[in-house]
């Protein structure tokens, strides 16, 4: 595990950079990655044309991990303020279960947050490196939303890449599926009350290390909670 986290960073990017300022190289490394892996997911479905790059811009947080210059693997967040009409409205609730979408349309304060596009590169998966780097980005999203005080988390998994059962040890629950894309897929959610930490000591101590080294070049570094020195006080007291 040394060896693993001293060669590997951890990086928050926006789905969008400023327009007028330069892009930096490691944000068009992200979304090629995105593009590649869920372009031949959706390809293999049947469906190609469903890789919309407007879902990458909408994203606020792109967390990245990345060797040298080489992105390995990455999850996406985007939140959304349930004060908001199109919030409420936005195509993500599409598919979601009636029972889903009344609770949020009642709801009406607070915020909801998206957990989406997964991706590990094929060199980098637990059969080559021992842990699971899919189960420490869906750690790091879990973070991000404990952290947000966000009321839900939503995750949409393909079911027969079984993300989902790796979700489930957070204390995510099953709530809906449905086919998206061409997609066998399972909508999944967790609350605050809810959130548990991976059992396994290893996963959490990578967790802890990549958001205690991570850059964060997002919205997130502007809000009290998530600063550095707030977290470790935090994590003190408890």
């Amino acid at each position: 595990m040394l060896n693993l986290v001293e060669n590997i960073q951890c990086s928050f990017l926006p789905g969008k950079f400023n327009p007028f300022e330069k892009t930096p190289e490691l944000y068009n490394k992200a979304y090629h990655s995105w593009k590649n892996t869920w372009g031949k997911i959706f390809s293999d479905a049947g469906s190609p044309d469903s890789l919309n790059v407007e879902n990458f811009l909408r994203q606020n947080v792109v967390v990245t991990l990345h060797h040298r210059n080489e992105v390995i693997g990455l999850v996406t967040a985007t939140f959304f303020n349930l004060t908001s009409d199109v919030s409420v409205q936005h195509p993500y609730l599409k598919p979601f279960p009636s029972k889903m979408t009344t609770l949020l349309t009642e709801s009406k304060s607070g915020m909801y947050m998206t957990g989406e596009y997964l991706a590990v590169h094929p060199d980098y998966r637990k059969s080559k490196l021992g842990v699971s780097l899919s189960e420490v980005l869906i750690g790091l999203i879990q973070k991000i939303f404990t952290l947000s005080q966000a009321q839900i988390l939503f995750g949409t998994a393909v079911r027969p890449k079984k993300v989902h059962e790796s979700c489930f040890g957070y204390g995510y629950q099953e709530c809906g599926a449905f086919e998206k894309y061409g997609l066998d897929c399972v909508l999944l959610f967790n609350t605050q009350a809810n959130v548990r930490e991976h059992e396994n000591p290893e996963i959490r101590d990578l967790i802890n290390f990549f958001w205690n080294h991570r850059s964060d070049f997002t919205i997130l570094k502007t809000l009290p909670q998530f600063d550095e020195n707030h977290f470790i006080e935090t994590q003190t007291a408890a």
